[in-house]
């Protein structure tokens, strides 16, 4: 028999929940291909095994299962359909277990060794776990008690203490209102953040105000004689220019200072030629003007006579009103952050001719995608909301006879007591499956 390979594995968030502690079964999907990476054909001979590390440990579960169906290299099984699956397995303080962790292997029959590396399980058995009783972690430390005056804010509480043991099970009935879940198992990788929303537009700069009236000047001081010049500063970087205002009226101008000596007059430069004068009568063309002569050196400046006083300011015109402001643009979706939960709705629908529903209230759509390909053609819808962190489940019962809408003959069972159902319908994967889609924002 020629080696296979098991190229992807998935352990389906579908889980099937359990009518008692020993009912509890893992849905698994796989696609396999040969030696020359064709996909497969035909049955196979499938081992399963629980291992609580990702190499060597101890083996928790084991199970066979025959005969399993590859359609072009895609299978499908349950875990724990051939030997009992025990929700205990999936308790850290599992007697046979030395950690959290839970890996699972698996071996085709005819290969001399389990495909590698091992898978590890995260959110979803230990979610089942918790909704069928697990026991509780330990109560956390008592918070330090506040200064005395204005109290303190209250310290977190401590976890739930263990609960009693479980009395032996009832015949199965109607299903009642489900307990508080138990504490949560860890949660798995978070997804990538979503891109921040556009920016909205700028609203509309108002009006500006109108310039108050500029006062009257005071008059100018008598001018004093002129100090010496110091040495210029540095100038500074000029600020932005506002709007002009309106000119004020002009104060009354001061008396002017004494004239400084006037300085030596340079020497005259030579005077160009002159044109030829024209006929009396009608004035004739002027003639071009002569070169101007060299300007002479400019004579030493007299000292400048000193400043007059600077009259008082006149008083600043009121401030014009203050134009309304723009409108505030819209804000862009918000991508996903801490605490995110992501949903997906599906339909079998090829070109999203069929639609799942919408998103919930609270959740938010981020995408809708035709012909999504897991197995078959499915219409996908994904929701997201980051202000909760949400457990998801789908719950899924596959029809064989061929009708042409599952869901008549094989509903999806109802969601548990205390979940939200967001959808139920039809959805492709290795058969045509009748799929409820159900959440829970503790």
């Amino acid at each position: 028999m020629t080696h296979s390979r098991v190229l992807a594995l998935i352990v389906c968030a579908g889980v099937a929940l359990p009518a008692s502690a020993q009912d509890l079964l893992l849905p698994l999907e796989g696609f396999m291909t040969d030696d020359r990476d064709l996909p497969i054909e035909g049955t196979v001979d499938i081992e399963i095994r629980l291992y609580d590390a990702a190499s060597n440990g101890t083996e928790l579960y084991l199970e066979t299962q025959r005969g399993v169906m590859l359609k072009k290299g895609y299978f499908y099984l349950s875990i724990g359909a051939v030997n009992a699956l025990d929700p205990a397995l999936f308790d850290a303080s599992h007697p046979r277990a030395t950690g959290p962790n839970r890996y699972l292997g698996v071996r085709i029959a005819g290969d001399s060794a389990e495909q590698v590396p091992r898978v590890k399980l995260e959110f979803v058995p230990f979610a089942v776990r918790a909704l069928n009783g697990g026991a509780a972690g330990p109560a956390g430390a008592t918070g330090p008690s506040g200064a005395t005056g204005p109290s303190g804010a209250t310290g977190p509480s401590g976890a739930t203490g263990p609960s009693g043991a479980t009395g032996p099970s009832g015949a199965m009935g109607p299903s009642g209102a489900m307990g508080l879940p138990g504490p949560v198992g860890p949660m798995g990788p978070m997804g990538l953040p979503g891109p921040s929303g556009a920016t909205g537009p700028a609203g509309a700069i108002g009006p500006a105000g109108s310039v108050g009236a500029t006062g009257a000047a005071g008059p100018a001081g008598a001018r004093g004689a002129t100090g010496a010049t110091g040495a210029t500063g540095a100038t500074g970087p000029a600020g932005a220019i506002g709007p002009a205002g309106p000119a004020g009226v002009a104060g009354a101008t001061g008396a002017t200072g004494a004239t400084g000596a006037a300085g030596a007059t340079g020497a005259t430069g030579a005077t160009g030629a002159t044109g030829a004068a024209g006929a009396i009568g009608a004035t004739g063309a002027i003639g071009a003007t002569g070169a101007i002569g060299a300007t002479g050196a400019i004579g030493a400046t007299g000292a400048i006579g000193a400043t007059g006083a600077i009259g008082a300011t006149g008083a600043i015109g009121a401030t014009g009103a203050t134009g309304a402001a723009g409108a505030i643009g819209a804000t862009g979706p918000r991508g996903l952050g801490a605490g995110a939960s992501v949903m997906y709705l599906e339909r079998g629908s090829a070109g999203c001719a069929q639609q799942p529903s919408a998103c919930p209230t609270n959740w938010t759509q981020v995408d809708l995608g035709a012909d999504v390909a897991d197995v078959g053609t499915n219409c996908r819808r994904t929701c997201a909301r980051t202000d909760l962190a949400c457990l998801v489940i789908k719950l899924e019962r596959t029809d064989l006879t061929g009708a042409a809408n599952p869901c008549v003959p094989a509903p999806a069972p109802a969601c548990p007591a205390g979940w939200t159902s967001a959808d139920v319908g039809r959805v492709d994967k290795f058969f045509a499956n009748c799929t409820r889609t159900c959440f829970f924002c503790p």
